[in-house]
């Protein structure tokens, strides 16, 4: 019998997968109970399940990057080309307590830092999240009024996938199709892999929002930790 609700190889792959965490996590669970005496909750397996399964199918992305992506090869941030806004983006996720955050940083080609924004939220999965923090520096640039845009994400596999508008990816497919509907009007919009050296400003806010430890004011009043990273 066919499965008609898996759309595709790459679809059918990622689930048999995530079955395969699944059933591991289970067993964990189960021996936990058995020999430790320890009691986890449905939720708590499942969670841990999905988290390990986020975080083989981002290593596998990140192995794999296609020649299509515009990955930079510096360790370092690169200013933009002149009259361009790079926009960089990350996202800080922790599955087990269900927090995530992700941050925007913007510079242009002088390397003065113009603003940014962040955004808590609970996450479904890296992937998902990754894609979010996309989105979220997409819209934020926009609402700025920036006309000739680069954004900037090390995550390589959502890049790769709003690049070559193949939404593979089940669990992030909703949010890369309004990243390319949302930029789809804009000439100058441009999507590009870094490594995460190059990304160490939106790395660190997403990381200290996430904990709690981030001033509500940070674009105004700049964190000396991260005044070192700009």
């Amino acid at each position: 019998m066919k499965l008609q609700t898996l759309n595709d190889h790459n679809s059918f792959s990622e689930g048999i997968q995530l079955i395969a965490f699944l059933c591991w996590s289970l067993w964990k669970a189960r021996n936990g109970f058995v020999f430790s005496a320890f009691t986890e909750t449905p939720i708590d397996t499942w969670m841990k399940a999905q988290c390990a399964f986020s975080e083989f199918s981002a290593l596998n992305e990140q192995k794999s990057t296609p020649p299509s992506v515009p990955l930079t090869a510096s360790e370092q941030w690169i200013p933009p080309g002149p009259g361009f806004v790079k926009v960089n983006v990350d996202a800080s996720v922790d599955l087990v307590r269900r927090k995530a955050s992700a941050a925007v940083i913007f510079r242009d080609e002088e390397v003065r830092f113009l603003g940014g924004t962040s955004a808590s939220f609970i996450p479904s999965s890296i992937a998902a999240a990754e894609a979010y923090a996309v989105r979220l520096g997409t819209c934020a640039a926009i609402e700025a009024g920036f006309s000739k845009v680069i954004v900037e994400s090390d995550n390589a596999g959502v890049i790769s996938r709003i690049n070559s508008k193949t939404l593979s990816a089940w669990e992030s497919a909703a949010i890369e199709g309004d990243i390319l509907g949302i930029s789809a009007p804009f000439l100058n919009f441009f999507f590009s892999a870094v490594k995460r050296a190059c990304n160490k400003a939106a790395d660190w806010v997403a990381n200290v929002v996430r904990k709690g430890r981030c001033p509500d004011n940070w674009q105004s009043v700049l964190p000396h930790s991260l005044r070192l990273l700009l």
